[in-house]
C-alpha cells in the first residue's frame, strides 16, 4: 500500500554556520539556502519532493527503503535553513513525542577556494537522534492539515517562519543584554578596587618615586586587564594588578564635584 504522507510539519534543516563533516568544514549559509531552493523547484514542480528516511538507508545503491516524508518546500528561517515536510501518521507521532527529534540532512556540496564545502542541493534527509548539526531538525511548528492550496501552506509557513525568527532575534537581545549589565558589572568591581586601593608611595620630600601614571577610567582598565588576561593566559586578578601599576583611576563621572 502507498504511504500516505499527510501530517505537516515545518523543521530546521540547517542553522547558518559551520559544522564539521568528514569530507572537511561545511559552510552553510544564504548562498547554500538560494542554491538548495533552486534545486529543489523541479521536485516542487513534479510533486514528488525530497525524502525524508529514517537514518540514511538511500546511501546504499541496493537499499529498498521507503520513505517517511516528503519534503516539499526550502525557505529562510531568518538564521538558519527551514523546510517544509509532510510525514506518514507513524513518523508524525515519533517525530511529535521525541521518539526521533533531529534530522541529519544528505546533500551534494561544493568545494569552495579555501578548502571549506557549501551544500548546494538537497538529496534526501534522514530522521537521527545523533544530528551531526545541532538544532537540524527541531520542529519549528506544525501546519493544519486542512490546508489544501500551495498558497495558504506557504503563508502559514512563513508565519511560523516570522516567529521563529522573532524568538531567535529575542534571545540575541537577552544575550547581549547579558553582557553588557556584565561589562557594567566588571566595571562597578574595578571602581570599587580603584577606591580602595592605597595610594603610591612617596618620599621625604612629598613626591612619588614614580612619574604620575596616566589616567583611565574603570571600564577602560577593565577592558585592559581582561585582554591582557586572554592574550597572556593569566588570572584576570593578576592582569588587573599589572594593569593598575601602570595606569591611575580616573572616574569622569566625579568630575568637578566636591
Amino acid at each position: 500500500m502507498k504511504a500516505k504522507f499527510d501530517k505537516p510539519l515545518v523543521q530546521v534543516l540547517s542553522p547558518y554556520g559551520e559544522w564539521p563533516h568528514r569530507l572537511g568544514m561545511q559552510l552553510v549559509d544564504e548562498k547554500s539556502l538560494e542554491s538548495m531552493k533552486s534545486a529543489a523547484r523541479f521536485s516542487a514542480l513534479v510533486g514528488c519532493g525530497i525524502p525524508v528516511y529514517v537514518g540514511h538507508p538511500d546511501e546504499s545503491p541496493r537499499s529498498k527503503a521507503r520513505p517517511v516524508g516528503k519534503i516539499s518546500r526550502i525557505f529562510s528561517l531568518g538564521d538558519g535553513i527551514g523546510v517544509e515536510a509532510k510525514y506518514t501518521e507513524e513518523a508524525f507521532r515519533k517525530i511529535s513525542s521525541g521518539k526521533l527529534k533531529s534530522m541529519s540532512p544528505r546533500w551534494r556540496m561544493q568545494k569552495l577556494p579555501d578548502g571549506r564545502f557549501r551544500p548546494i542541493k538537497l538529496i534526501s534527509a534522514g530522521l537521527t537522534n545523533n544530528p551531526n548539526i545541532p538544532e537540524s531538525g527541531r520542529v519549528v511548528g506544525a501546519l493544519p492539515a486542512g490546508l489544501s492550496s500551495a498558497r495558504a501552506r506557504a503563508e502559514k509557513a512563513e508565519e511560523i517562519s516570522r516567529r521563529a525568527k522573532s524568538a531567535a532575534e529575542r534571545a540575541q537581545k537577552c544575550s547581549e543584554s547579558a553582557r553588557r549589565l556584565g561589562e557594567l558589572s566588571r566595571a562597578a568591581t574595578v571602581e570599587a578596587r580603584m577606591r580602595l586601593a592605597k595610594p603610591p608611595a612617596k618620599t621625604g620630600g612629598g613626591e612619588s618615586l614614580n612619574p604620575a601614571p596616566k589616567k583611565i577610567s574603570p571600564r577602560e582598565m577593565a577592558d585592559l586587564a581582561a585582554r591582557r588576561s586572554e592574550e597572556l593566559g593569566e588570572p584576570y586578578s593578576k592582569s588587573f594588578a599589572a594593569i593598575r601599576r601602570q595606569f591611575a583611576f580616573h572616574n569622569p563621572q566625579t568630575k568637578g564635584i566636591k
